[in-house]
Parts: C-alpha cells; sequence; structure tokens
C-alpha cells in the first residue's frame, strides 16, 4: 500500500511542476495547472485511476475513480505534507489556489471529497 502511495504523491507532483508566471491572477493559475493534468489523462495510479482535472475559480478538482480500497484520508495526508514542502505547489498554495480530491465509486457517486490548501500547511507546522 506504501508503495501505491508514493507513487501516487511522486505522479501528483511530477503533474503539478511546470512554469508558473508572478503575473497570472489565482484563477488563471488553477486553470492553467489543471489544463496541464487534464493534457495526461487518464492516468493510472496504483489502485487510483486520475480521470479529470478541472478548475472553478481558485481550486483545482482531481476526479479519481478506485479499483480497490484505499484509504484517501491517510494518503490526502501524506499528498499535503508533500504539496506544502515543495516549492512549486507551496507558491501555488501560497497564491490562494487549492485541491480538491475527490474519488468516485464506480457508480460516479462521490466516495470521498478532500481538500489541500495553504491552511492545511499551516495546521501542519
Amino acid at each position: 500500500m506504501n508503495q501505491h502511495r508514493n507513487t501516487f504523491v511522486l505522479f501528483i507532483i511530477i503533474l503539478l511542476n511546470g512554469c508558473l508566471s508572478n503575473q497570472m491572477l489565482p484563477n488563471e493559475l488553477s486553470d492553467y495547472r489543471a489544463t496541464i493534468i487534464s493534457s495526461r489523462l487518464p492516468q493510472k495510479i496504483g489502485a487510483l485511476t486520475l480521470l479529470q482535472a478541472k478548475s472553478d475559480a481558485n481550486n483545482i478538482s482531481l476526479i479519481f475513480t478506485k479499483s480497490k480500497f484505499v484509504d484517501m484520508d491517510s494518503l490526502v495526508k501524506q499528498v499535503a505534507i508533500e504539496f506544502c514542502e515543495k516549492e512549486e505547489t507551496r507558491y501555488l498554495l501560497k497564491r490562494g489556489i487549492s485541491y480538491r480530491i475527490i474519488t468516485l465509486y464506480s457508480s460516479n457517486k462521490v466516495d470521498s471529497l478532500n481538500s489541500i490548501s495553504l491552511n492545511t500547511c499551516i495546521n501542519d507546522e
């Protein structure tokens, strides 16, 4: 399970790396990041498949399906730590961008919804 979690964390970090402009507004940054991530989908990451990335104002929603049980709360905590520690994602969080990690049941109903924001980083310090 840790290997899948580590693979997921690394994949998300790789997806989120890229050129950023200090001139972009937060909603433009979130749209840009969602577009970059979407260009590489679908992406299987262990028991999860990232199906969609979309932006809404300053939020980036990452929508996954699961092929088997994954402790999403634990996984998102690990991803949040990585987001807070990595310079590029921390920059996005400081600019007001937040992430919603949504997992769906096979029936496309929401299984779990987790958020990562700068507040998440501050609470973990």
